[in-house]
C-alpha cells in the first residue's frame, strides 16, 4: 500500500511538470542503425532483445549497457548508463528492459531520478518493463512503451523480410509502368500510320520504315528492361550485406534514374517518328495531285478522258477536250491550237 501511494503522488507530480506530455514524445525511428540496449547482463531480458534483433535486423549495431536492475544500485546505474549515453558514438535508439517481476522487484523503474534521466535523454526511448500488465513511471516517460522486451526489440527493428517484399514491389511497379509505355507508343505509331493518305507506291515504302523504327524501339526498351532486371537482382543480392538506409537510397536512385532515362528514351523516339511522319505527310501533299488544282492549275483530258493534254501539238481545231479543276470539270471546243516559239513575247 505504501508503494502504491508512492507511485500516484509521483505520478500526479511529473505529470504537472510536463514529464508525461504526448507532444514530447519523438519518433522511433523506422530502421535504426545503432541500437543501445540498458538491461541486466545476467537477466532474462538480454538474450530475448538479442535473439529478436538478430531475427529481424542483423544489419543494425547492437550496443549493450550492463546495469543493475533491482537493488540499491539499480537506479544510479539506469542513470549513469543514461549519462553514458550523451558521451558515447550517437545511437539512434535506446530500448530499456527488464523481465518480469513484482512491484518491489520493478521499484527502480519507477524512481525520480530514473523518469527525470528518460525525459532527459535527446534520443527515442523505448520501454519493455515486466509483463503486459505492468506498468512504471518509466513508461510513462518513455517515447514508446512495449509490454514485454520482445516486443521492444520488434518495435525498434523492421521485418527484414518486408524489407525485401518492398524492394520486389517497386520492381513490379516499375516494369509494368515501362511496359504500359510501350503499349502507349506503339498505339501511337499505329494511329499516325493509319492517319496518313500518300500513293500507294510511297506507302510500302514508309509503312516498312515505320515497322523497323517500332522495331528498334522495343529492341531497345526490351534491352533497357533486361538490364534493369539485372540490376535490380544484383540490388536484392547486396541488400543482404549492406545497411538498409544506403541500400534503399541507392537503389531509389537507380530506379529514379532508370525511369528517367527510360522517358527521355520514349520521348525521343516519339519525336523522331513524329517528324518523320510530317516530313512524309509534307512530301505527299506536293505529289498530290488535287493540292496543285487547288493552287489554281487544271488537267486538260482528250475527250474520252484516257489521256492528259500535255502539248498543244496534241490537239487540232474542232477538238473536244474536258478541263479538270480543284472542284468539276468543263467540256470545251478547240478553236486554234499554237506552240510557243522560243523567245516570243506579247
Amino acid at each position: 500500500g505504501e508503494l502504491r501511494r508512492r507511485y500516484d503522488l509521483l505520478r500526479k507530480k511529473l505529470e504537472r511538470e510536463g514529464l508525461f506530455d504526448s507532444n514530447l514524445k519523438k519518433s522511433v525511428p523506422d530502421r535504426p542503425k545503432r541500437i543501445s540496449v540498458i538491461t541486466s547482463p545476467s537477466g532474462a531480458a538480454l538474450p530475448d532483445i538479442l535473439v529478436t534483433l538478430a531475427r529481424r535486423f542483423p544489419l543494425a549495431d547492437v550496443i549493450h549497457l550492463p546495469v543493475a536492475v533491482q537493488g540499491e544500485k539499480a537506479v544510479p546505474e539506469i542513470v549513469g548508463a543514461f549519462e553514458l549515453l550523451e558521451r558515447t558514438p550517437k545511437s539512434d535508439v535506446v530500448v530499456l528492459a527488464r523481465g518480469g517481476g513484482s512491484l518491489e522487484d520493478l521499484w527502480a523503474f519507477n524512481e525520480e531520478a530514473v523518469v527525470r534521466a528518460i525525459h532527459a535523454c535527446n534520443l527515442p526511448v523505448v520501454t519493455g518493463i515486466g509483463h503486459e500488465t505492468d506498468v512504471t513511471l518509466a513508461d510513462f516517460a518513455a517515447d514508446l512503451r512495449a509490454p514485454t522486451p520482445t516486443a521492444a526489440a520488434e518495435s525498434v527493428s523492421p521485418d527484414y523480410k518486408m524489407l525485401a517484399k518492398d524492394v520486389s514491389n517497386s520492381q513490379t511497379a516499375m516494369l509494368d509502368a515501362m511496359q504500359s509505355s510501350i503499349q502507349l507508343l506503339s498505339q501511337r505509331i499505329d494511329n499516325a500510320s493509319s492517319r496518313l493518305r500518300h500513293p500507294r507506291e510511297r506507302l510500302n515504302h514508309q509503312q516498312q520504315t515505320v515497322a523497323n523504327s517500332e522495331r528498334r524501339i522495343k529492341n531497345c526498351l526490351r534491352h533497357t528492361l533486361d538490364s534493369n532486371q539485372n540490376t535490380l537482382d544484383n540490388l536484392k543480392k547486396r541488400l543482404m550485406n549492406r545497411s538498409p538506409d544506403e541500400t534503399l537510397k541507392f537503389q531509389s536512385n537507380q530506379i529514379n534514374g532508370l525511369a528517367k532515362l527510360l522517358k527521355q528514351q520514349l520521348e525521343r523516339k516519339l519525336q523522331l517518328n513524329e517528324k518523320s511522319f510530317d516530313v512524309l505527310a509534307a512530301k505527299l501533299n506536293t505529289l498530290d495531285p488535287t493540292a496543285t488544282l487547288a493552287r489554281g492549275f487544271s488537267i486538260i483530258k482528250t475527250k474520252n478522258g484516257k489521256r492528259i493534254v500535255r502539248s498543244a501539238e496534241q490537239l487540232k481545231k474542232g477538238a473536244t477536250i474536258i478541263a479538270q479543276f480543284a472542284e468539276g470539270t468543263a467540256t470545251a471546243n478547240v478553236e486554234t491550237a499554237e506552240l510557243d516559239q522560243p523567245g516570243k513575247t506579247d
